[in-house]
């Protein structure tokens, strides 16, 4: 948390940053800012992140409001249960797919799988897995295969 604090007073410092620049590399910031604070027990945290979600879908960083949509996702499952993950995980995945992010919605749909055996959904984890694992397979990502088949 401060090694993040310390490169928000850098950023501050710098003289006319481009306003792109300067959105992404405050989505970023309070991503990770929020996620080390929800693992450190700060569920203000999550506002951060739903923050930095919000400032990535604004500005058009599609790739990582992707990214921050499964973090927040699997950070409000540990805090709040996979019931609560599964709306995110849905509109992260309405996200991705309005923008063809296929190994988004990949992984937004393993989340799901993973929510789904924690609610005791198994018939819907067996019938739903073999999607995401050839999608995960064919990009070339190595541990989420890993993790969905175990």
């Amino acid at each position: 948390l401060a090694a993040l604090g310390r490169a928000e007073v850098v950023a501050a410092a710098i003289k006319d940053p481009r306003e792109a620049d300067a959105l992404l590399f405050r989505s970023n910031l309070l991503g990770n800012r929020g996620m080390a604070r929800a693992l450190v027990g700060d569920e203000g945290g999550l506002d951060e992140m739903r923050e930095a979600l919000q400032i990535s879908m604004d500005a058009g960083f599609s790739d990582s409001a992707g990214h921050q949509s499964s973090n927040l996702a699997q950070y409000v499952v540990a805090w709040r249960g996979p019931s609560a993950g599964i709306e995110i995980l849905a509109e992260g995945i309405a996200f991705a797919t309005s923008r063809g992010l296929q190994s988004h919605i990949a992984y937004h749909r393993e989340c799901e799988l993973v929510c789904a055996y924690d609610l005791g959904e198994h018939d819907r984890l067996l019938d739903q897995a073999r999607a995401p694992e050839q999608t995960f397979e064919s990009s070339g990502w190595v541990y989420a295969p890993v993790d969905l088949r175990s």
